[in-house]
């Protein structure tokens, strides 16, 4: 049996689980095995109806360091908060139930943490072991109010890499104890979508010195039969829920100009992606929101139909664009909204950030497409509404 009697942890590892009995024993070997001696593990088992509490009870026996809690199963929000007030730890660290870790991760993320004075260090993972993902944003430390609103700029989404700015996963992270017991309180137990995000995010906004690494310790696992891969009737009440925390959380911030448009995008990209895999409609093709909130500033429409006028509308009400011109083949009526209808050859040469298609049909949509490709127009600066 391992003994930690008498030794005050450095780092507090969360596990939550449920239902992991295939996957839970790699996940606890890789923390027991650290290079970091002085960790407390904190294990909440949430209401398993397998073998998983029996694994964990099992574990704890043989090492005093672990610290097993069993509750009734009220969800990932509820038992992460009851890990998280129940660490005792300067810092605090996560690890999914079904992935692993490399000796050295709390080892290295600790020694930074204390050199640096940090409150937040976050790192990349490594995916199925075929790849490794890092956080899209500079690789430094933030720590004044122009590189913290730099940071804050593209936290949710980066429109130039098309990906998230920090990553919001809980489990790739080192965190200060008193900071993340602050941030945390509020987290609504309802939230079973994006439930990192609301963690992840609520606690940046709290910290004022915080380390982007482009390095990797932690071993993700896909899982298919996990929660987040499933139909949920109650899709839409959830996506709901973890808006409307986060909206919150940001109001009372002076970043909240820069990072609601940021949420916003993401919200409605989520619920895009959930019809298709988690209410079980399974449409053949979703509909493109990156023009929305795309940050781009110079814009053309292409199509002066109902669709378009549509398109033109929403683009001309929005604070953050300009309607450069409209676009359309066939030129059924001279003027829309006051712009004069335009060929493409006519524009192809003109200064835009962005070209929208708007036209109902697909298959036109891609031969439009197609065709601005073929005069030079770059692919990036192309979008289908």
């Amino acid at each position: 049996m391992i003994m930690n009697v008498g030794i005050k942890p450095l780092v507090s590892v969360i596990v939550t689980i449920y239902n992991k009995e295939k996957y839970v024993s790699a996940a606890l070997d890789s923390i027991i095995n650290q290079s970091l001696k002085e960790i407390e593990i904190i294990c909440v088992d949430d209401g398993s109806t397998d073998k998983s509490g029996m694994i964990l009870d099992d574990y704890a026996q043989r090492d005093s360091r672990i610290i097993a809690i069993h509750t009734e199963n009220k969800g990932q929000v509820s038992a992460t908060k009851t890990g998280i007030f129940s660490a005792n730890a300067e810092f605090i660290g996560f690890v999914d139930a079904d992935d692993w870790i490399e000796p050295d991760m709390f080892k290295r993320l600790y020694c930074k943490m204390k050199a640096g004075n940090l409150d937040f260090i976050s790192t990349g993972l490594i995916v199925h072991e075929k790849y490794t993902k890092f956080d899209s944003v500079e690789e430094k430390i933030y720590d004044t109010e122009a590189e913290r609103r730099q940071l804050f700029s593209t936290l949710i989404w980066d429109y130039n890499t098309n990906n998230y700015g920090i990553v919001p996963n809980t489990y790739t992270k080192l965190y200060k104890n008193d900071i993340l017991k602050k941030s945390c309180k509020d987290v609504d137990n309802r939230v079973h979508l994006h439930e990192d995000d609301c963690f992840v995010y609520s606690y940046i906004l709290q910290c004022k010195s915080i380390e982007v690494l482009h390095e990797a310790y932690y071993h993700y696992r896909y899982v298919g039969d996990s929660d987040s891969n499933s139909v949920d009737e109650f899709f839409f009440a959830r996506q709901n829920y973890f808006y409307l925390f986060l909206k919150k959380e940001f109001e009372k911030t002076p970043y909240y100009d820069i990072l609601l448009p940021q949420l916003d995008f993401y919200f409605v990209k989520s619920l895009m992606y959930g019809i298709n895999y988690m209410t079980g409609l399974g449409l053949d093709a979703q509909v493109n929101v990156d023009f929305i909130y795309a940050g781009k500033r110079k814009i053309i429409v292409y199509g002066a139909g109902r669709h378009g006028v549509k398109i033109i509308d929403r683009v001309l009400r929005s604070k953050n664009h300009e309607l450069i011109g409209v676009v359309d083949k066939n030129l059924v009526t001279k003027e829309v909204r006051g712009y004069t209808i335009q060929s493409l050859d006519s524009i192809k040469n003109e200064e835009f950030d962005l070209i929208i298609i708007a036209i109902v049909d697909k298959l036109i949509s891609k031969e439009v497409y197609n065709l601005m490709v073929q005069l030079g127009i770059p692919e990036e600066k192309i979008k289908i509404a």
